[in-house]
Parts: C-alpha cells; sequence; structure tokens
C-alpha cells in the first residue's frame, strides 16, 4: 500500500480550458468583430461606383487583403465555435 500510495495519481483528463485558452476565448469576439468591420470596410470600397479609379496596384492589394481577412475570420469563428463547445461540455 505504501508504494500504491507514494506513486503520483494520474490527473484525470478534462476538457476544462487552461489559462491561455481562457484569455483567447475571451478575445475572440473583439477580434472577431474587427475583422468583420475590416471586411465590411473593405466590401464597401470595393464597391464603391469609382473604385476603378484607385488603380490597379490598390485593387490588387485591397483583393488580397480581403482574401486573408476572410481566411482569419473563418480560422477565428472555427476556433471560437470549438472552445466554446469545449466549456459547454464540461
Amino acid at each position: 500500500a505504501g508504494a500504491a500510495a507514494a506513486a503520483p495519481r494520474a490527473r484525470p483528463r478534462t476538457d476544462k480550458l487552461g489559462f491561455k485558452e481562457q484569455r483567447e476565448l475571451e478575445a475572440l469576439p473583439g477580434r472577431i468583430a474587427a475583422l468583420e468591420s475590416e471586411q465590411a470596410a473593405l466590401h464597401g470600397r470595393m464597391a464603391a461606383p469609382d473604385y476603378h479609379r484607385s488603380g490597379p496596384q490598390q485593387m490588387r492589394a485591397d483583393s488580397a487583403r480581403l482574401q486573408e481577412v476572410d481566411a482569419l475570420l473563418e480560422s477565428c469563428l472555427e476556433r471560437w465555435l470549438a472552445l466554446e463547445a469545449r466549456v459547454g461540455a464540461v
């Protein structure tokens, strides 16, 4: 019994969020809102009737940034859902 009591007990696996994950979960809604705002601004600028006058370099930069924002937004939403699911499962 002495050897068994001295052996460290294995911690049961829980899906509780760690400190960093909790902070990440708290920050994600703000990050998502900022990305959605930037996405809307880019869509608005690109939909303007005189947007074609901004030049091909600006148009390429806006298009590239929009793709980047879309990917970041999707990634943040997936991460937020995954963390929320873990919190809900506890």
